[in-house]
């Protein structure tokens, strides 16, 4: 049986991967699907770079896909911001709800975004992401957090898996948390979910920019999410009760806003902040990826012509 031919365009925030996506599923026939941890979250659309209709797009929301331009696109709005997300979830979704239905339209699966995790999960798939949540755990580990602080949780972790927590990030207690669950779950030899089964023939395609060009971009970005209304999307989410401890809002695009709506800093700080840390994030996303030799990278300018990338492509459909 042949492999499924399957696309997938990563890189880094600001570099306009979907943009991309969207005319390469409009000449061959393809169906997007995201792969970005944060745009799962709804009522979350400005700060997470979801295609806005103030930027142009002709958009339709049905229940399971946004309609872009015509370009169907799968993995927006899966969530509520305070419910649980994982990259397990996500596997699940893409393999049991999203590419059956686009193979059933004869169609061509782009997988695109700049989670590098979430891809990794898909192509190659991730042992750990089998392990399902402890909800009994997680509200234990969630109390020790809010009542002693997320170095006791650190603690916890080392005392189950002293390489992991020597290599973890020691101030992210969901990552700590996640980690917990796993080191257990390994050490009591829980059974796993069935795995899902790969038979792809992928192809990489990498989008980037010189690197001061897209810190550029992506700072025009940042402050046309404040044109678009981003401080009303966060107003509007705390409204609603959702609060800084979720990880919906402990992310890029809001949690650097935190200060401002707390009254401890001025609105022109945080913005700065808001760049400073999407700059970081641009280079641990590029560190990421660039540890996967499959990807074919192709370097952006304003003039950049769609040529070169198209024959890439033509070949690999060819095969």
């Amino acid at each position: 049986m042949q492999n499924q031919k399957i696309i997938i365009i990563c890189g880094p925030t600001g570099s306009g991967k979907s943009g991309i996506a969207m005319d390469l599923c409009r000449k061959y026939n393809g169906a997007m699907i995201s792969a970005d941890s944060r745009q799962v979250y709804s009522q979350m659309d400005i700060g997470t770079g979801k295609e806005l209709p103030q930027d142009g797009f002709e958009i339709k929301k049905k229940k399971d896909r946004y309609i872009v331009n015509g370009i169907d696109v799968y993995g927006y709005d899966i969530v509520k911001p305070n419910e649980e997300f994982s990259v397990s979830i996500f596997e699940d979704k893409v393999f049991k709800e999203y590419l059956p239905k686009i193979l059933a339209q004869g169609k061509i699966p782009f997988l695109v975004g700049g989670t590098g995790f979430y891809i990794k999960s898909i192509i190659d798939g991730i042992e750990t992401a089998n392990i399902p949540p402890d909800s009994i755990l997680r509200n234990k580990l969630e109390k020790l957090f809010q009542e002693k602080g997320v170095g006791a949780l650190w603690q916890e972790l080392e005392k189950i898996d002293v390489k992991k927590a020597q290599s973890i990030d020691a101030q992210n207690p969901r990552r700590i948390i996640r980690a917990i669950e796993i080191a257990k779950a390994q050490k009591n030899e829980i059974p796993l979910k069935p795995k899902n089964i790969r038979n792809f023939e992928p192809l990489f395609i990498g989008i980037n920019w010189e690197r001061k060009a897209l810190y550029n971009r992506v700072d025009k970005r940042v402050d046309k999410m404040f044109e678009q209304g981003l401080i009303l999307e966060i107003s509007n989410l705390l409204h609603q009760g959702y609060s800084w401890d979720l990880s919906a809002l402990n992310t890029i695009g809001y949690i650097e806003l935190k200060p401002f709506f707390e009254e401890k800093a001025l609105l022109s700080s945080c913005v700065e902040r808001l760049k400073f840390s999407t700059h970081a994030y641009i280079r641990r996303q590029l560190t990421w990826f660039n540890k996967d030799k499959r990807i074919r990278w192709f370097v952006l300018d304003n003039s950049f012509l769609f040529v070169e990338m198209i024959a890439y492509i033509d070949y690999f459909m060819s095969k």
